[in-house]
């Protein structure tokens, strides 16, 4: 079962010593990447509720193992990317700001449009 929906739903501080284990345990990677029934990573369900704060700790992450990249492209079973969830203008522009920094920019805007139904 997914960490993410069911322990933390957002509490960054808990987010913060969940990730701070998984580096100790030498397993962020996979906790960064760890999907559930319906292949949601924390960062579509950081990103679909609105958690800004949440979505900011986990990319922080996620640049520190390498996987911003695969992270910002991954899709769940609709193949909606994180920014296809993202619930606030907070959370969008985090998210394209980081695939920009990357120069990603286009591959994510890409991955955004290609499914039968865009949310941007």
């Amino acid at each position: 079962k997914q960490w993410y929906q069911r322990r933390v739903r957002g509490h960054s501080d808990t987010v913060t010593l969940l990730l701070y284990t998984a580096r100790q345990c030498r397993v962020l990677s996979e906790v960064l990447l760890a999907s559930g029934q319906s292949d949601d990573t924390p960062f579509h369900w950081a990103a679909r509720n609105g958690h800004t704060d949440t979505v900011t700790l986990l990319l922080d992450a996620a640049r520190e193992c390498r996987l911003l990249s695969e992270v910002l492209l991954d899709g769940d079973h609709d193949d909606f990317t994180p920014l296809h969830c993202a619930a606030n203008t907070d959370t969008v522009t985090q998210l394209l700001d980081t695939a920009r920094e990357r120069s990603e920019l286009s591959d994510v805007l890409i991955a955004s449009c290609n499914t039968d139904y865009t949310q941007l």
